[in-house]
């Protein structure tokens, strides 16, 4: 996320006029240009070649996975779904769609204003502002808070996230907990989990709690 702002950066300077800088008048434009050529720069040339597989690919489609999350499952994911992070739902894809994702991203007519607007995180809260203090930097947080309008308050507790969690699931019927290993905090994440949920499966580098009325202890 640095790197895309460094770099949508640079571009601002360079497309700037006398009359200013009119192509990117917003942090949220300038990640944007930023992603956009990294994107291109790295991700394009490597999945032309056929080089480029997604990190987690094997788990996701491998038939013990599935065994684990069944079709139709409610599944609960680390990094959860929002505006400030995709790769839940890049993985939802790998596994053809075949469970529904908690959380998730899309932009909706914003009535009376012609914008748009991301959906808003469930609640209660503390899941995803745990999860995404886990993922992020305090500085790559900041920037995402910023470039795309999505406000993250403070991490739970380990108590508080005990009881979140237990709220979480019973309200939305979660059926399973996946996590990937993904940014700083993700073995934290792991541990809060397991000492919520028990001990969780492991599939290649993904863990997967399978949620049963009695997992919450």
């Amino acid at each position: 996320l640095l790197v895309a702002v460094a770099v949508g950066l640079i571009i601002n300077e360079l497309l700037a006029t006398d009359h200013g800088r009119v192509a990117m008048d917003s942090p949220r434009t300038v990640v944007a240009w930023g992603a956009i050529v990294l994107g291109l720069f790295f991700v394009a040339p490597s999945a032309m070649n056929g080089r480029w597989t997604p990190p987690h690919q094997a788990a996701l489609t491998s038939s013990r996975f599935a065994a684990l999350v069944p079709n139709g499952s409610v599944v609960l994911t680390y990094p959860y779904a929002s505006a400030i992070n995709s790769e839940a739902m890049t993985d939802l894809a790998l596994a053809a769609n075949r469970y529904r994702l908690i959380g998730g991203r899309a932009m909706v007519p914003s009535p009376g204003t012609g914008k748009s607007q991301s959906i808003e995180p469930l609640a209660p809260l503390g899941i995803f502002n745990t999860f995404l203090h886990a993922q992020f930097s305090d500085a790559e947080l900041a920037f995402a808070q910023l470039a795309l309008n999505q406000h993250v308050g403070t991490a739970d507790t380990d108590t508080q996230f005990h009881a979140d969690l237990a709220d979480f699931i019973s309200r939305y019927h979660v059926n399973a907990v996946v996590v990937t290993p993904t940014g700083p905090g993700a073995s934290h994440i792991r541990v809060l989990l397991t000492s919520t949920l028990g001990a969780p499966q492991r599939v290649g580098r993904v863990w997967v709690w399978v949620v049963r009325p009695s997992s919450i202890h």
